[in-house]
């Protein structure tokens, strides 16, 4: 079952970033602070409407821990993927 989001304006687009987030027990201004980007950003690579560098794709695999491979982010294929 999905978590319920509150209540706010509709998301144009959910990304699997997204809905980890809002499976999680954080909220986005939780992971922005310990992805050490501001919530601004944050909300632009849920959404879709930017891809994060590498130091950041590395970060959120780690925050994740591995369901969001930093692969997935940079669309690098991986021997034996």
């Amino acid at each position: 079952m999905a978590a319920k989001r509150s209540p706010g304006r509709p998301r144009k687009r959910e990304t699997k970033f997204s809905r980890w987030i809002d499976a999680s027990k954080m909220t986005r201004d939780e992971v922005a602070v310990a992805l050490g980007i501001n919530r601004t950003h944050l909300d632009k690579v849920c959404r879709g409407g930017c891809r994060p560098g590498l130091a950041l794709a590395l970060r959120i695999e780690k925050l994740t821990q591995g369901a969001i491979p930093a692969a997935e982010w940079l669309n690098v294929r991986i021997e034996g993927s």
